[in-house]
C-alpha cells in the first residue's frame, strides 16, 4: 500500500500548495490562507483515500475475474486433451481389433 500512501500525500501536497499560493497571490492575510490551505489538504487526503480505495477494489475484482477466466480455460483445455487422448485410444483399439 505504499502507492496508496504516496497518492494520498501527493494529493494533499498539491491541494495545500495550490490553495496557499493562490491565497498569497491575491494578497490575503497569512493566517486565514494557512487555515484554508490546511483544510484543503485534509479534504484532499480524504478524497484521495476514497479514489485510491475505488481503484484498488476495481483492480482486485478485475484480477479475480481474469484468474477465474484463465482457470476456466485451463480446465477446458485439459478436458479437451483428455477427450482427444481417449478418442485416439479408441481409434487405436479399433484398428487393432480390425487387424
Amino acid at each position: 500500500m505504499q502507492s496508496a500512501k504516496f497518492a494520498i500525500c501527493l494529493g494533499s501536497f498539491i491541494a495545500f500548495s495550490v490553495t496557499f499560493f493562490n491565497g498569497m497571490m491575491f494578497g490575503s492575510n497569512f493566517i486565514p490562507v494557512l487555515r484554508d490551505s490546511a483544510i484543503a489538504c485534509l479534504l484532499a487526503a480524504i478524497v484521495m483515500k476514497f479514489f485510491v480505495q475505488i481503484i484498488v477494489n476495481n483492480i482486485r475484482s478485475s484480477h479475480a475475474a481474469h484468474t477465474e477466466e484463465v482457470q476456466a480455460r485451463a480446465a477446458d483445455t485439459s478436458g479437451m486433451s483428455d477427450t482427444n487422448s481417449e478418442a485416439s485410444a479408441s481409434t487405436v483399439d479399433t484398428s487393432n481389433s480390425a487387424a
